[in-house]
């Protein structure tokens, strides 16, 4: 065992942790839009907060979770490399995500009022997956 391996089951600890800081500053950053919003638009906007976040999770994150979750509880060694908590796919994903997502925030192509729902679904989303990989790492085995 090398000194970077850890017990395979803490993958999931630091995936659930790397997820749930990534959604909560997601959520986070939309919170300064959406405080933007004025009546009806604040109504609307929770509508459309739940439905950015039905898609993400349910088409993405949930999807990727379970993926991840299986790969590190059926890995046939007991400890492996910190860095095997996520499968290289799902690192340039979130890569992908962080910059694209950036660059389009500095053009300007999206609204405040875009910004103010699509953060805290994304985020909300996002950091539900991060609970569900901690909910496998403090799930006993076989239950």
């Amino acid at each position: 065992m090398k000194w970077y391996e850890i017990p395979k089951n803490n993958l999931l600890a630091i995936a659930g942790a790397i997820f749930f800081l990534l959604g909560t500053m997601i959520f986070r950053m939309g919170i300064p839009y959406f405080s933007l919003l004025q009546g009806q638009e604040k109504i609307f906007s929770i509508l459309y907060i739940l439905i950015v976040f039905s898609l993400f999770f349910f088409l993405i994150f949930r999807k990727v979770t379970r993926k991840q979750i299986a790969r590190v509880k059926n890995h046939k060694k007991s400890h492996m490399p910190i860095y095997h908590c996520f499968a290289k796919p799902t690192f340039f994903m979130m890569i992908f995500m962080s910059f694209f997502g950036r660059f389009l925030q500095s053009t300007g192509i999206f609204s405040d009022k875009f910004l103010g729902f699509f953060y805290p679904g994304l985020g909300s989303a996002m950091a539900l997956s991060g609970l569900l990989f901690l909910w496998a790492f403090f799930k006993k085995e076989g239950k």
